[in-house]
């Protein structure tokens, strides 16, 4: 009875991972060609961490002069637009990961396999990606888009934590597989 409980879960949850990781991919197409086709469409880009540093500085003058008419707007927005790109595919790639490792299980297979440990350790780096590549990626793109001005805040995402886990998870799974190996040897 079970056995059919987690059948049906991990079915459900690999429609639930692949759905939305194609209405990330549908949305994120939207979004950019409303970015680009309206004036009044914007992306905002918060990053969603433990902060554990925040810097901030204007660069008021270049060479000697006052900066004039800087669209902080623009920069915001298109510096959003640059961080959402590798954020959202990251994210559409582990939704799907997700989705074909919970397909695996739901086909009744052990889960307790060598495969199946690396799978997720892949999808727990790519976890830990998502969660530091904000971090990194951030303020070298603002900096970049906004001619000088500095933007740092120091921390971990979110996802880095659960990517942490999953390594955890993952490295559980592949220690008692080793001893399962080791003890039918033994035997």
């Amino acid at each position: 009875m079970k056995t059919k409980n987690y059948l049906r879960l991990t079915s459900f949850l690999s429609f639930l991972f692949k759905f939305v990781g194609f209405f990330y991919i549908v949305s994120f197409i939207i979004s950019v060609v409303a970015f680009f086709t309206s004036d009044s469409f914007s992306f905002e880009y918060e990053p969603r961490m433990f902060s554990f540093f925040s810097f901030n500085t204007s660069n008021k003058v270049f060479d000697g002069t006052a900066a004039t008419e800087v669209d902080y707007e623009k920069i915001y927005n298109f510096s959003g637009l640059i961080m959402t790109i590798p954020l959202v595919i990251l994210s559409i790639i582990v939704y799907f990961k997700l989705g074909n490792l919970f397909r695996d299980l739901s086909k009744g297979e052990t889960p307790f396999t060598f495969d199946k440990a690396k799978k997720l350790r892949v999808i727990a780096y790519f976890y830990c990606v998502l969660g530091l590549l904000p971090t990194f990626l951030y303020p070298i793109v603002f900096y970049i888009v906004s001619s000088g001005d500095i933007n740092i805040t120091l921390g971990v995402g979110y996802d880095f934590i659960i990517g942490l886990i999953l390594l955890v998870v993952a490295q559980v799974f592949q220690y008692g597989l080793s001893l399962q190996e080791f003890s039918e040897d033994v035997v």
